[in-house]
């Protein structure tokens, strides 16, 4: 601050003028202001950091018994009934895991009985597979009875195997998982099929170079069913396209596709 200070003289005339300089050092004062906000700020921080990491705390021993009902959740497949909820307590937790538990005993039990009638299935028809041997062998001296006898069985035969593939494919571990060329798979199964079926124009029309996971004897004896069928409706020297690529689904994840298509006999 300034001020201007005047005096005069006994006479009036002699004049002093004077300047009175008043100063304050801030300083000082700026600084502790600004280690208050530092110390204020810090506590703010520290105070979020403790609040946030107390309610992630809390949130994970809520949220800790939905993790374990979704890992066990996960672990439920149509090859694998036996797991079960844990049902500790009384909450709602528990109670949601009784009723879920008390729908997979449904279901297993369920699965128990349709196991169990194509069991009985498959017995009666190694019952008639049987009797059609035996009937076989009494008409020997018939050969036209004898054709139609065969053409039966082998059809009982075939489907006693596709019963006993029916039961065998409900078992864990039936499937066994292994990285695949589609490219190799689809020319090998090619020339199976033209050593098999040499009168049919066998055509590899698509064989992407990639692998994929898959059980490769199953995925092999589905396509040779599909290859045979286009074979017996196909005219001979037609051609019977083969292929094994990736498609693409709406939800983006990448698809192994492997395909038989052929023309075929016209409707009438």
């Amino acid at each position: 601050g300034k001020s201007v200070v005047v005096s005069s003289g006994p006479n009036g005339q002699d004049e002093q003028r004077g300047v009175l300089l008043v100063a304050q050092f801030m300083q000082s004062d700026i600084d502790a202001v600004h280690r208050n906000i530092l110390v204020l700020f810090g506590v703010m921080a520290g105070g979020l950091v403790l609040i946030a990491s107390i309610a992630w705390l809390v949130a994970g021993q809520i949220l800790a018994p939905i993790q374990r009902f979704i890992g066990l959740s996960d672990r439920i497949d149509p090859l694998n009934l036996q797991t079960r909820l844990p049902e500790n307590g009384s909450d709602e937790l528990a109670q949601l895991a009784r009723a879920l538990n008390s729908m997979l005993d449904r279901l297993s039990s369920a699965h128990l009985e349709q196991r169990h009638v194509l069991y009985e299935v498959l017995q009666q028809i190694q019952n008639q597979v049987q009797a059609l041997s035996h009937l076989r062998k009494q008409s020997a001296h018939d050969p036209a009875l004898l054709a139609a006898l065969a053409v039966s069985q082998q059809d009982m035969q075939r489907l006693l195997q596709d019963l006993e593939l029916l039961i065998e494919s409900g078992k864990p571990g039936f499937l066994q998982y292994q990285d695949v060329n589609l490219g190799q798979l689809i020319q090998q199964l090619a020339q199976q099929l033209r050593h098999f079926y040499p009168e049919q124009d066998w055509q590899v029309a698509e064989a992407e170079n990639l692998s994929a996971p898959m059980d490769v004897q199953h995925i092999a004896r589905a396509m040779q069913h599909l290859a045979s069928n286009a074979a017996q409706h196909n005219p001979a020297g037609e051609p019977i396209l083969l292929g094994a690529g990736v498609r693409q689904l709406s939800s983006g994840k990448r698809m192994a596709s492997l395909w038989v298509a052929n023309q075929g006999l016209p409707l009438s």
